[in-house]
């Protein structure tokens, strides 16, 4: 948050327009070029990795587009340092949409350790992913 906080005009045009096309037009394509030219201009800050990965899986269709997304939340993950839980959650929900319900479930137990810090209503959503990921077949 540091980077955003120091320079907060770089590449936020381009999150803002990232978040458009995914969340608004559906077009994966497109806005992963815009969370990508974000991310260039962030590149030490794993909120702009985190957005761009939860909002293209939102709208990621094929397991290609899904990969994507995938390599986003890890990259946020590494940079965090695996102290955040919503950015830990991001992939959890990478890896089940991938069908690996047994990684999505061991990385939100782990968010769920740390969640506590982040604020109720953080634990309480990464708490419900978990149990959406244990339902499920």
């Amino acid at each position: 948050m540091k980077e955003i906080a120091t320079y907060p005009y770089f590449g936020l045009s381009y999150l803002f327009l990232g978040d458009y096309y995914s969340l608004k037009k559906h077009d994966f394509e497109r806005a992963r070029r815009l969370y990508t030219d974000a991310i260039s201009r962030n590149t030490a800050d794993a909120i702009f990795y985190n957005i761009a990965a939860w909002n293209l899986l939102e709208v990621a269709k094929k397991r290609t587009e899904i990969l994507v997304a995938k390599e986003l939340a890890a990259m946020a993950v590494q940079i965090s340092g695996r102290k955040r839980a919503t950015i830990l959650d991001t992939l959890a929900e990478a890896e089940f949409k991938l069908g690996r319900r047994k990684e999505a479930i061991e990385i939100n137990q782990e968010a769920l350790t740390i969640a506590s810090e982040e604020g109720e209503q953080e634990r309480r959503h990464i708490e419900n992913q978990l149990k959406r990921f244990e339902a499920s077949p």
